[in-house]
């Protein structure tokens, strides 16, 4: 006969698991000591992975910037220095693009900072539709943003360049 113990990894309401024993080596049933020491053993491996999670959580979070969701300066100044070592390594060219919004002090001024606010979501956003896979589109500061482009020379920064503006001037219509 098979027997079978299972139990919840949970923390708090969070069911992240489950812990499932099938049959002792020796043929025998679980006891209630068994039972006891795998809910033990559960509810330490169900903090561990929510711990984990946070962690992990944390770490995403402290890249971002909390305004566009793009990448912050942190993420820029890890992402661009990874970057520049993998293009000397490589001898393949890195371009940088630094745009900054023209007249944004005018803009929040004029039409208060919620506007500007949507004015910098829809330049990230922008970015964001233009850049490749391995590009990093980062916010810099204030109104003032970068994109990192591996393996792209001056030629291939200026096709970049004209489709970003053109992906603003649409969404600035």
């Amino acid at each position: 006969t098979k027997s079978i113990v299972g139990v919840p990894l949970k923390s708090g309401d969070k069911v992240f698991g489950v812990i499932e024993l099938i049959n002792r080596l020796d043929g025998s049933s679980f006891s209630a000591l068994d039972l006891k020491t795998l809910m033990a053993i559960a509810d330490f491996a169900a903090i561990a992975i929510e711990c984990g999670y946070y962690f992990h959580s944390l770490g995403r979070l402290a890249m971002l910037d909390p305004l566009t969701g793009i990448g912050n300066r942190r993420a820029l100044e890890r992402g661009l220095a990874r970057e520049v070592e993998a293009s000397r390594r490589s001898g393949n060219p890195l371009g940088v693009l630094f745009v900054d919004v023209d007249r944004f002090k005018q803009i929040n001024d004029r039409f208060g900072h919620l506007s500007g606010d949507g004015v910098l979501k829809a330049v990230a956003e922008s970015l964001q539709q233009v850049a490749r896979r391995a590009d990093l589109v980062a916010r810099y500061g204030g109104d003032e943003f970068l994109m990192v482009l591996p393996n792209t020379g001056p030629k291939g920064a200026q096709r970049v360049k004209a489709r970003i503006e053109s992906a603003v001037a649409v969404s600035s219509k």
